[in-house]
């Protein structure tokens, strides 16, 4: 049986006293391929986790897209950067849903063993 990965995106909002201001995501760059079984990624600190591409069993390999992100305040442009990146705890590979928590962003992955092993998340806040 085949299965799907699916990841959920949404807009990051930077919220000031003064107002709430869209950011804007770079076209980012592929990371090395790297064999999936065993591995981690955790993107630059000036940098979120965009995309993720997978071909092949758990002896496949996996590349990681990362990407900066800007946003616009008062016409000066500022790079965010993504800090306090936390582990989530570990899920079963082949069978698990999770979300960022509130204000953070996904940096980072690690995989262990096939695809019955467990699968961790990387988090960090932004800032400016």
């Amino acid at each position: 049986m085949k299965s799907d990965t699916r990841y959920h995106h949404a807009a990051l909002v930077v919220v000031t006293p003064e107002g709430e201001y869209r950011t804007t995501v770079s076209p980012g760059s592929w990371s090395e391929a790297q064999k999936e079984s065993d591995s981690e990624y955790v993107a630059p600190t000036d940098c979120v986790l965009t995309g993720r591409m997978h071909m092949g069993d758990e002896n496949g390999i996996t590349k990681y897209q990362s990407a900066e992100v800007t946003v616009h305040v008062n016409g000066t442009e500022h790079r965010l950067f993504f800090t306090g990146g936390e582990w989530g705890d570990a899920v079963r590979e082949s069978d698990h849903d999770v979300r960022a928590p509130e204000g953070q962003v996904l940096v980072g992955r690690s995989h262990d063993g096939d695809e019955r092993g467990q699968t961790r998340y990387r988090f960090a806040t932004p800032t400016v």
